[in-house]
């Protein structure tokens, strides 16, 4: 039996470092990372329209997409309505795909290593996900980031950065990665990344939802 249980731990031993060794996703030995979401969030500020520009090549949400957009709006009741956007590209699906959703309870997370707010995802879904703002400046960036770990093994983690403008400059670009060199100093920006492509670049073609007058 003893050499049975050691025998499954080296199996799946080989079968993380071969899931390492073998993907340029931001996949790291140990546990995630603490890190706090952006708790004193200013919901109005960060309503409008955002553009993906950067990302993690592996991520999960955006994974073979172009033309990625996120749009908020804030409702009569204080909510705050989402609408995420994407040309994929997949051996399953080709052309635009976008889901809408509500966020709610921005800023009231028990723990802010947890979530920025909440959200419904489908007309008919009452589930709510985390939304995980790690850092903005409401007016020209966006960082998105989540970790999820793997009985402390290892992690795998998706990174995201938006921009308020089709393109960054490069004086924001270094901003940001100063804001996240700072901030997540395990992250490798250099390894596994993509640029999105946006507008003309990608031949995007835009829907937006809540465009104010």
């Amino acid at each position: 039996m003893k050499f049975i249980i050691l025998n499954m731990n080296k199996l799946f031993s080989s079968a993380v470092i071969a899931l390492i060794g073998s993907t340029e996703a931001k996949i790291h030995w140990g546990g995630c990372p603490k890190v706090d979401y952006m708790q004193e969030f200013d919901k109005e500020a960060y309503a409008g329209q955002w553009y993906e520009i950067f990302r993690d090549r592996h991520n999960m949400y955006t994974h073979h997409a172009e033309c990625v957009t996120k749009e908020f709006g804030v409702s009569t009741d204080g909510a705050v309505d989402l609408y995420f956007r994407g040309l994929y590209d997949s051996h399953w699906w080709h052309g635009y795909s976008g889901v809408e959703g509500t966020m709610y309870n921005c800023g009231k997370s028990e723990h802010p290593n947890d979530w920025t707010c909440q959200a419904t995802m489908g007309h008919h879904s009452k589930h709510l996900n985390p939304i995980k703002v790690f850092d903005t400046d409401y007016e020209n960036y966006e960082i998105s980031y989540g970790c999820w770990s793997f009985h402390g093994l290892f992690s795998a983690s998706n990174l995201a950065i938006a921009s308020r403008e089709t393109e960054m400059t490069q004086e924001m670009q270094q901003k940001v990665r100063d804001v996240i060199e700072e901030k997540l100093p395990h992250y490798n920006l250099d390894h596994g990344m993509h640029w999105t492509k946006q507008a003309e670049k990608g031949n995007c073609v835009y829907d937006w939802k809540f465009i104010k007058d």
